[in-house]
């Protein structure tokens, strides 16, 4: 029974350095879409923060770029697809995983919950069973409001976040 217990902290950490890899990715592909989008700002190109919109742009404006910025743009497109094939891939892994997961099956027959956020929760939360109720659960991911209390009236403010950032942001 002790190997079994073993075995399963071993499969949460494996799931939750997958899931903190392709977070990793994400960001980067954000960052180079920003990287992007001021390079091209200094040529007088701006652009919205939809992906598809600064595709376009681009397609609209690469001949007018000198050829140096020609090739950045490419470079740093090229960089960005390599991501994206990267987060697919990881995207891959994780909805394997979790179709593998009886428990991740019976979290995504929820509304709104898919294989990321099933696998996260599982991963971040194990059994559950440092959490007395739903609401312990989601104080500990941030999702509770703030409480301020003067002259004995209690106001809820904003949710406090506190807590996992990520798995608060999958399920927001």
């Amino acid at each position: 029974a002790d190997r079994f217990v073993l075995v399963k902290e071993e499969h949460q950490q494996v799931i939750l350095a997958v899931h903190r890899t392709r977070q990793g990715f994400v960001e980067e592909r954000t960052a180079t879409y920003n990287r992007l989008r001021g390079l091209i700002s200094e040529f007088a190109i701006v652009c919205p923060q939809k992906i598809a919109t600064l595709w376009r742009a681009l397609i609209e404006h690469l001949e007018a770029l000198p050829g140096y910025v020609n090739q950045c743009v490419g470079d740093l497109l090229a960089h960005a697809d390599r991501l994206e094939a990267r987060i697919a891939e990881y995207d891959r892994i994780i909805a394997k995983a979790a179709r593998d997961d009886a428990r991740s099956k019976r979290l995504m027959e929820l509304p709104g919950i898919g294989p990321n956020t099933a696998s996260a929760m599982l991963a971040s939360l194990g059994g559950g069973h440092d959490f007395k109720n739903g609401r312990q659960v989601a104080a500990w991911i941030g999702l509770t409001p703030g409480q301020y209390r003067s002259g004995g009236t209690t106001h809820l403010g904003r949710i406090t976040k506190a807590g996992d950032r990520y798995l608060r942001s999958l399920l927001v």
